[in-house]
């Protein structure tokens, strides 16, 4: 997952003119750092992120309305590209006026380079198993990611490492406790 990061964010930063590695880093932010789907991506404007002192909040509108904490990672990757930019415009897509559910596919399909397998569902995959690895309580994780029910994960569990024997150990017998 990590060395995936790494070549996409290679790819990113070797687009070609200073918007095209702007929309490739923002995309990455957003899946990867906020788990958005690409319905969210595209409906995402200025006005809803917002940067706090306990880091950037994205409010996701539509019909799956629901905050979202930016990994912290990412959050210099998107607020830099936020400044002087007016509320309404769509945070994804620089040169982008109107809705399109085909942009972040479009996008990617006029990029160079090889994007291994990049798409808003495999970064929204990366950022469920960081979170289901580092332990973030489910129910938070659930309200984030807009979805009712834990079945929701069962497909990543198999990406999300195996407890050292004795740390689970200690979460089991409630001593790890936060």
């Amino acid at each position: 997952m990590a060395r995936e990061l790494v070549r996409l964010r290679s790819w990113a930063n070797g687009q070609p003119t200073l918007v095209m590695r702007r929309d490739a880093n923002v995309l990455l932010a957003l899946g990867a750092g906020a788990g958005l789907a690409t319905s969210d991506i595209n409906r995402l404007c200025v006005a809803d992120v917002d940067p706090t002192d306990e880091g950037a909040i994205l409010n996701v509108t539509g019909p799956r309305p629901r905050e979202v904490v930016l990994l912290a990672e990412w959050e210099p990757t998107l607020l830099g590209t936020l400044e002087h930019r007016k509320p309404e415009d769509l945070v994804f897509g620089w040169e982008r006026t109107a809705h399109s559910p085909n942009s972040v596919h479009g996008f990617v399909a006029r990029t160079h380079g090889h994007a291994p397998h990049l798409t808003a569902q495999r970064l929204r995959a990366t950022w469920i198993v960081h979170h289901l690895t580092v332990g973030t309580p489910l129910s938070a994780l659930m309200d984030a990611a807009g979805v009712m029910s834990l079945e929701a994960f069962t497909r990543y569990l198999r990406f999300v490492p195996s407890a050292e024997i004795t740390e689970a150990r200690r979460w089991l017998r409630g001593s790890n406790e936060r």
